[in-house]
């Protein structure tokens, strides 16, 4: 988990994790709002994970935790990055229902852009190993 530098900027955690080792990331909370605070987090998000593929490494599990970044765009940072997983953490017991409503429906509306997308390339002839 990057959180175990929590103190250092994102990339920086990146670094010193793929430097003892790690292969594999949890973005930690506090790191994702860093970057989404940033003056241009979209290509923030690009470089991180230029930064992983170039370290041979990867985030795969993402946390939205109560700092403040909006749903769809943590839905958005994850799809930069290639993140599998995303752990939600509702801020107080009430926002339960429907903090797991906001997220289902995005998480639906993201898979079906994908099938569409899919459905679009097969139509196309444009997927992945099929000669043009």
């Amino acid at each position: 988990m990057t959180g175990n530098f929590h103190k250092l900027e994102p990339e920086e955690a990146i670094r010193k994790l793929a430097k003892i080792g790690w292969k594999h990331f949890e973005l930690y909370s506090v790191h994702l709002a860093q970057l989404d605070k940033r003056e241009n987090p979209g290509k923030d998000f690009s470089k991180l994970r230029e930064l992983c593929e170039n370290l041979r490494v990867s985030i795969s599990v993402m946390h939205d935790g109560s700092q403040g970044v909006k749903s769809e765009r943590v839905m958005q940072w994850a799809q930069i990055l290639g993140v599998k997983w995303v752990v939600i953490h509702p801020v107080v017991e009430e926002m339960n229902l429907e903090t797991l409503n906001k997220w289902v429906k995005l998480a639906l509306l993201n898979y079906l852009r994908r099938v569409k997308f899919q459905i679009k390339g097969k139509i196309l002839g444009i997927n992945q190993g099929e000669k043009q």
